[in-house]
């Protein structure tokens, strides 16, 4: 790792704690949405409560915007929760209430679309010409990349609903459930290969770290465990004040993760130690999404955490490296330098069916 990005390896954990929080105080009775920015095939693609937002990457330019205004078919998208994912010029969209759109990474035009009979409150996992899914209903999916069409037999269904991204590991799909269930698959055929039980739910994606031998998955028990892929078993777990409801991030020996207890917890992978003297605390990350923005920093940059030392810090994003400061209203593109480029982004309005603008 850089120099330049060592002081931000916690920048996604410190934001991530915060929407999983609102949720955790209020349920989802009235859905907004909280999907990631995310970059790929030329596009940046950042979500507002039931929209999806496509911009230029290099200049931030609107591309289109999804649903479509004139697109009737779809126009019941009332939240955006998964992160949406890319393949080959095509990305795929989990909408709230229950269907998977594949849509033209240059157009907007929706290619296909699949329904399930659950909300989507999870991500997407894309690759080897294949599109991966968990659901309200239980279940998980697999599906064709260019067509739609269903690749299992049959999908997988576990005891809880599936509100994480599944992750494509080599020839493995690593899912969690709110069942408490890490579930291991073969990719290409849906059956069971093993599973571990937790002490309660998972709500995020595991984390697959080959080179340890292990993969890391954080549960409503308010443990961060590391699960052996050879023996199965749990080599050492770490525990919080509070759920685990962050995708970890490993880097340099270490695995970070946030807890809706407010902090990041540091721990190496060798032994299960904490890698710093104590957990860095966000702050306000456990109040609810809107009452954290309004004390979001208000010069350019982000606030982060050290990977070295854990000492707090603020930088630029590194080069290369781009992030938007609310999806709807004005995005902003930094070079590493500590320079930024902003743009206003247009949100057309909608009517829907219910007579909400």
């Amino acid at each position: 790792m850089t120099n330049l990005r060592r002081p931000l390896v916690l920048l996604l954990l410190l934001a991530a704690i915060i929407a999983p929080a609102a949720v955790a105080c209020s349920g989802i009775a009235s859905p907004e949405g909280w999907a990631s920015p995310t970059e790929g095939d030329g596009i940046v693609l950042a979500a507002h409560r039931d929209e999806l937002f496509a911009l230029e990457a290099g200049t931030l330019d609107a591309r289109w915007v999804f649903p479509p205004d004139d697109n009737k078919d779809i126009d019941d998208v009332i939240a955006l929760y998964g992160t949406p994912a890319t393949l080959d010029g095509t990305v795929f969209i989990p909408a709230y209430e229950g269907t998977l759109y594949a849509v033209d990474a240059a157009t907007g035009e929706v290619k296909w679309s699949f329904p399930t009979d659950g909300q989507l409150v999870g991500g997407v996992a894309a690759g080897q010409n294949a599109v991966y899914f968990g659901s309200g209903d239980n279940n998980v999916y697999a599906l064709d990349a260019a067509q739609g069409d269903p690749l299992w037999v049959k999908p997988f269904t576990a005891a809880k609903p599936v509100w994480a991204a599944p992750v494509l590991a080599g020839d493995s799909l690593y899912v969690t459930s709110l069942d408490g269930n890490l579930y291991v698959l073969d990719a290409a055929t849906g059956a069971e290969r093993w599973r571990y039980k937790t002490g309660a739910g998972i709500g995020s994606p595991a984390v697959v770290d080959e080179a340890a031998g292990l993969v890391y998955v954080g549960g409503f028990d308010s443990r961060l465990r590391a699960i052996d892929l050879a023996t199965h078993e749990q080599r050492w777990a770490e525990r919080a004040d509070n759920w685990f409801w962050t995708r970890p991030l490993v880097s340099g020996g270490v695995v970070y993760a946030g807890s809706l207890d407010g902090n990041v917890y540091a721990v190496s992978i060798a032994n299960g130690a904490s890698a710093w003297p104590g957990p860095f605390s966000a702050g306000g990350a456990r109040d609810r999404g809107r009452d954290a923005d309004r004390r979001r920093p208000r010069r350019p940059g982000v606030r982060a955490r050290s990977g070295d030392r854990g000492a707090a810090c603020r930088r630029a994003v590194g080069a290369g490296r781009r992030c938007a400061s609310r999806p709807v209203g004005r995005a902003e593109r930094y070079d590493g330098k500590g320079r930024s480029a902003a743009r206003d982004v247009e949100r057309r309005p909608r009517v829907h069916r219910s007579g909400r603008a």
